[in-house]
């Protein structure tokens, strides 16, 4: 349905009238499976000899170990899996499934546990699904079982329906599977398909201390030790940020907004002093790819002997999420008004802009006791059904100019104007693209008049 406001210099009875038009089809993705690298998996086992697994209820490596010697490899990838696995069965991160990088040193295992991580390198152009992260199809390749990285991703747009599941079609990206422990080309890709943990600066932390020197305390009640000492120690720098926790805190501990202040602390003529920001400020950047998820906060972490103060956040690490494939559609107002241009043959009373004439606007206002009406200035001779916006060709552009009926019965134009001439489409959006095409006026004839009528290209969701 189309809804339009108008004030009372727009025509109403004249409107366009028009329904929407479509101007581009929703368009919609196919789904694709992209590979990342294959690891070993380390299967339960009931009795595992102690050499075998180097992290107490972590994974029994005798089987990696004998893989190690066998290929003179000394570091490789390994999914631990909590329950027996056979090829042909896919898993996901989580749920009794971890990552761990093994070394085989002088004889010796060792084993780190890794975050959630993958050599998934989805391209460009591709999305991420909901509901489809990483997960590993169990394979058998020259008698090892092997975990093979893969996600399900949507390429060349939004997918059909908002749920799953979904199908890939065509072969698989990269075509063939990488071996055990290598790394399959990234290509025009995203960043690898993790999650991370991201750091800010860290920043000097005050906090209340029932001992602390005086010629450390700012705002009479905040400990600032390691601030001062640091510009003590540094003369070039003048001030430093500060986190002034308002009550005694220990390492680990999360600060939200009402458990700290934003300070700045600055050297003065005798000490130091801290003054109060007037905005929150963030020292933290999300790299490239990645996006925060969950809200941020400030942590207390140690280095050494001191405590500071670090804005910390997760962050999703990838492909975006797949667009809602949308219908692309050119609504219009439902008020019109007036396009003035230059004619030759014009009454020089009616000539209020240069070489435009007025004179069927002021006709159009005399007709309908308007004393004042926006009016369209085009840039070019205009017909039935042409466009006028921004920014196009040359000729395609306009401007607005509103012409009043002065006292005396002569009519007068400035730049100034007033138009609420609002474009809806139920359940659309705004269509924000790069096409100066997508806003603007289209032209009609109603009886004698040239009119415009706003349009805007609106963005319809299919689902």
């Amino acid at each position: 349905m189309l809804g339009a406001t108008a004030c009372g210099t727009s025509v109403q009875a004249q409107g366009y009238g028009a329904p929407p038009k479509l101007v581009r089809p929703a368009q919609f993705g196919e789904a694709r499976e992209i590979l990342g690298s294959a690891h070993l998996i380390a299967q339960p086992v009931a009795n595992c000899h102690q050499s075998h697994r180097p992290i107490a209820g972590g994974p029994c490596l005798q089987t990696t170990e004998v893989w190690l010697k066998k290929t003179g490899q000394s570091r490789v990838r390994v999914l631990s899996a909590a329950y027996q696995v056979a090829a042909g069965d896919r898993v996901g991160a989580g749920n009794g499934y971890a990552l761990y990088e093994v070394a085989l040193e002088d004889g010796k295992l060792t084993a780190e546990a890794l975050p959630y991580t993958s050599d998934v390198f989805v391209p460009r152009g591709c999305y991420r699904l909901n509901g489809e992260d990483i997960v590993y199809r169990i394979e058998q390749r020259d008698g090892v079982v092997v975990a093979q990285e893969s996600q399900t991703v949507m390429c060349g747009g939004g997918p059909e329906q908002p749920r799953g599941p979904y199908i890939p079609v065509g072969q698989t990206i990269p075509a063939a599977p990488s071996s055990i422990g290598v790394v399959p080309p990234a290509g025009d890709s995203y960043r690898r398909t993790e999650f991370i943990r991201v750091q800010g600066t860290w920043r000097f932390l005050a906090m209340p201390e029932a001992d602390c020197d005086k010629g450390y305390i700012v705002r009479k009640v905040y400990c600032a030790r390691t601030g001062i000492q640091r510009l003590q120690a540094n003369a070039a720098e003048k001030e430093l940020d500060l986190i002034a926790a308002v009550r005694p805190v220990a390492e680990g501990e999360l600060l939200s907004d009402k458990d700290i202040e934003q300070l700045v602390l600055k050297r003065q003529s005798k000490g130091f002093k801290a003054d109060k920001r007037w905005f929150k400020k963030s020292l933290l950047t999300i790299p490239r790819d990645c996006a925060a998820y969950g809200n941020d906060g400030v942590y207390v972490r140690r280095h050494e002997a001191e405590l500071y103060a670090v804005e910390e956040v997760n962050a999703r690490c990838g492909a975006p999420l797949a667009p809602v494939p949308a219908d692309i559609y050119e609504a219009y107002a439902e008020v019109a008004v007036p396009v003035a241009m230059v004619i030759r043959d014009c009454p020089p009373a009616t000539r209020l802009w240069g070489e435009y004439c007025f004179r069927d606007a002021i006709d159009y206002m005399q007709a309908y006791g308007y004393r004042e009406q926006t009016v369209l200035l085009a840039s070019r001779h205009v017909y039935d059904g042409d466009y006028m916006y921004t920014n196009g060709p040359y000729g395609s552009g306009y401007q607005r100019v509103t012409v009043r009926r002065l006292e005396d019965g002569s009519y007068k134009a400035d730049s100034s104007y007033s138009s609420n001439e609002t474009v809806y489409l139920n359940r659309c959006q705004t269509y924000y693209g790069n096409e100066p095409e997508r806003e603007g006026y289209v032209v009609y004839r109603y009886r004698r008049q040239v009119m415009a009528v706003a349009y805007q290209w609106q963005s319809c969701p299919v689902y």
